[in-house]
């Protein structure tokens, strides 16, 4: 395995700079690793990192993609997530990651080299207003021209960042970066960036149970902020009789064989007992999951969340443990509601059977099904954007894997970057991508970080020729498809040149074995052909 870049110490007197500074500042806040692109304008930032031993930098191969792996490192971690960039062209590389981050609602700092404060707003190379142009993708964007602010603004985006949570970005002139200062970083205060722990309910409780009585064919709808207390929640829906609907980024929170999961709702697939639903119960955020909410059925939800909503429903904010001790409490008996439960169960049962007959390997739902029957049970599954990832939803049952995704900016390119960071945040599992054809020649660069660092991420790539999502929506709109075909490369000549073993799926290679061999491999890059599906519940 390739080291990463080596510390070394500065010759002469040990002078502290702005940039040493910054440092000992993200250190404070539980920084481990940093991602970006070397340039120009941040030197003193890259000088002072080969000086230390705390965070580790980490060479992306573009910015983008550097974005994509801090804000991945941030959900892991729970630290915030940095990435650095040049001026100019560097910073405006960082910005889709940066906007990921922020919908997302990943604690991330965006961390930008300007150029010399006697340069400032004249036309020089890579000069642009750099916080004119984070400010759509970020919650703050600040400039520091003087050493004595640095900390106070560095601390104040962090934590801002983690308190939302969301994108913050700072950009510092490289004069300022290299200046010598005396400063100190300070500690990070206490920050509640939601309302679990503090035991606080807003929102009408009390009308809600009475709401909650009249149901007879409920579901519960698990969304992000619900993951750590899925075993919780499922204990009430066993005693409230309501079947559980688990969001696409909480996949595996449950394993899709237990008595109550119903998987997901999307594209691929919706349980016809979705139709019979009187009351809906949304637990934390399932942005995706509503567009699929029948529109006569009633909501409720209940969420840590700090941030404004803007849903037509009944919101009932609060700690998640002290609102499912009250529904307990009102609810402490298991209700009959037989049928619906019959009902219910025939629900999941059609599902699995579904998903067995699905015919392989080509179809995208039968490779998810292979995957999920020799991957490890808490592996990291870094899910692309595409047709594919649709299927996924449907055809991979899981039992404890994690998902990782673009939630609500959803970025192709992304799941390349967030294996890599997988890797390195969770060296102890095994991470997975998967990754369509334009995923794959959005990211196509990071192949060389894995191979550098030897990283063990096996990459899947369904490669179907074309951007199928775009076809079949263009269709859906009576459009004709144009502009959407693809041509890729040999991956197995492709994984030869960067040195990462290749595997190829087809007739003569089942995919549940060749599977196996790469995920046993280190890095591994894995070749499938598939068709084209068409979704049935497209929107």
């Amino acid at each position: 395995m390739a080291a990463f870049p080596a510390s070394r110490p500065k010759e002469g007197l040990a002078i502290k700079t702005v940039s040493d500074l910054i440092l000992e500042q993200l250190a404070a806040y539980g920084v481990r690793f940093i991602f970006g692109v070397v340039g120009d304008a941040i030197f003193p930032l890259a000088e002072a990192l080969a000086r230390q031993q705390t965070i580790r930098f980490v060479p992306a191969a573009i910015e983008t993609t550097a974005a994509m792996m801090a804000a991945f490192a941030a959900q892991l971690s729970g630290a915030p997530g940095v990435c650095i960039g040049t001026s100019g062209p560097g910073a405006a590389n960082l910005v889709n990651g940066t906007g990921s981050a922020l919908l997302d609602r990943v604690p991330l700092l965006c961390l930008t080299g300007q150029v010399a404060g006697s340069q400032l707003g004249n036309e020089t190379k890579q000069y642009i207003n750099q916080r004119q142009l984070f400010t759509a993708v970020t919650a703050a964007s600040e400039m520091c021209i003087h050493p004595g602010s640095v900390v106070p603004v560095l601390s104040r985006l962090l934590n801002q960042a983690l308190s939302g949570p969301g994108a913050v970005h700072l950009e510092i002139p490289v004069d300022i970066l290299a200046h010598e200062t005396d400063a100190m970083p300070i500690q990070p205060p206490p920050l509640q960036p939601s309302l679990n722990g503090t035991g606080a309910v807003q929102g009408g409780l009390d009308d809600i149970l009475k709401r909650l009585e009249q149901a007879q064919r409920p579901l519960l709808v698990l969304g992000r902020g619900a993951r750590d207390e899925g075993e919780a929640w499922a204990g009430f829906a066993a005693d409230y009789g309501a079947g559980i609907i688990i969001s696409q980024e909480n996949k595996g929170m449950l394993p899709d064989r237990h008595p109550l999961v119903l998987g997901g709702i999307g594209e691929a697939y919706l349980p016809d007992c979705l139709g019979r639903c009187d009351q809906l119960l949304c637990v934390g955020e399932a942005v995706y999951e509503e567009n699929y909410f029948p529109a006569a059925t009633p909501v409720v939800r209940f969420t840590p969340s700090l941030s404004p909503s803007f849903q037509p429903y009944p919101v009932v904010r609060g700690d998640l443990a002290v609102i499912l001790r009250k529904l307990r409490e009102h609810f402490p008996h298991r209700l009959p509601r037989e049928e619906w439960r019959k009902e219910l169960d025939r629900c999941r049962q059609a599902r699995l059977q579904l998903v067995e007959s699905l015919p392989g390997p080509r179809h995208p739902a039968a490779v998810m099904r292979a995957l999920a029957a020799v991957a490890p049970p808490d592996a990291l599954i870094a899910l692309d954007v595409g047709e594919f990832a649709y299927w996924f939803d449907l055809g991979f049952l899981a039992e404890r894997q994690r998902v990782l995704l673009s939630n609500s900016w959803r970025s192709m390119g992304v799941a390349l970057p967030a294996g890599i960071a997988a890797c390195l945040l969770r060296p102890d599992r095994k991470t997975v991508a998967l990754v369509g054809d334009g995923g794959l020649l959005m990211s196509l660069a990071e192949l060389a970080t894995v191979a550098r660092y030897r990283l063990p991420l096996t990459i899947l790539v369904l490669r179907n020729g074309c951007y199928g999502l775009e076809i079949q929506k263009m269709r859906q709109q009576k459009m004709t498809p144009y502009g959407t075909d693809l041509v890729l490369p040999d991956l197995i000549r492709l994984g030869e040149a960067f040195g990462i073993p290749a595997y190829r799926i087809d007739e003569s290679s089942p995919a549940e074995a060749v599977l196996r061999q790469a995920l046993a491999a280190g890095p591994a890059l894995v070749d499938l052909e598939v068709d084209s599906v068409p979704l049935p519940y497209l929107k």
